[in-house]
């Protein structure tokens, strides 16, 4: 009889121990803070997000101000895969006819991938690089003596982009960052353009929203 209840008790105080170390666990994997790798826990293998970026550089030797837009997956928070559109604009007064200030833009987009390093850091890099393709040119007009004159050319640009960034999390679904990028594109037969002003160095801000 002795060794029935000492035995029973010894059961009851290891359920005790066990149901606070289960409560424990589970506190501890509610916490965000910490991360318990168990057999059983689901690896996460990617997320999403959308994003915006501005970028300044210069066409021609004048500014020109970069706005565009990612959608991108991200596979194993190592690869962003995704799209991406950018659009160029400046205002020249040293090229067109007419002695006034001429539009000069473009826009182009195409594929995005960029590898990211140390993801899991409040601080991280990522390599983005944009392959794809648009149109570039100028619009010159001048309304004289009440008629209206307009002066336009363009061509097909392809383009390779490449860049680096340093980011920062500002919270868990959104991101902000900065960095420098290099626009490469083929040699364009633009009127008053020389063949390579469009590509050239930009450095901005970028932001990005979604599930990292």
């Amino acid at each position: 009889m002795k060794y029935s209840v000492s035995i029973l008790f010894l059961l009851f105080s290891l359920s005790l121990f066990a149901q606070k170390d289960e409560v424990s666990i589970q506190w501890r994997s509610n916490n965000s803070s910490l991360d318990i790798r168990t057999v059983s826990k689901k690896k996460r293998t990617g997320g999403a997000y959308w994003g915006l970026n501005a970028h300044y550089g210069q066409i021609a030797g004048e500014d020109a101000f970069i706005l565009g837009t990612t959608l991108a997956y991200v596979a194993n928070r190592s690869l962003e895969i995704g799209v991406s559109a950018q659009g160029i604009y400046s205002s020249n007064s040293n090229i067109g006819f007419y002695d006034n200030d001429v539009i000069v833009g473009g826009a182009y987009g195409g594929l995005h991938l960029a590898p990211v390093l140390f993801s899991n850091k409040a601080i991280h890099f990522t390599f983005p690089v944009l392959i794809g393709g648009g149109v570039a040119g100028y619009y010159d007009y001048k309304t004289y003596e009440e008629l209206d004159i307009e002066d336009y050319d363009w061509d097909v640009m392809f383009v390779i982009e490449p860049g680096a960034n340093v980011e920062f999390n500002i919270t868990r679904f959104m991101r902000i960052g900065a960095g420098v990028k290099y626009r490469f594109t083929n040699q364009l037969d633009i009127v008053a353009l020389d063949n390579n002003d469009f590509r050239g160095w930009s450095g901005g801000l970028s932001l990005k929203f979604g599930k990292f």
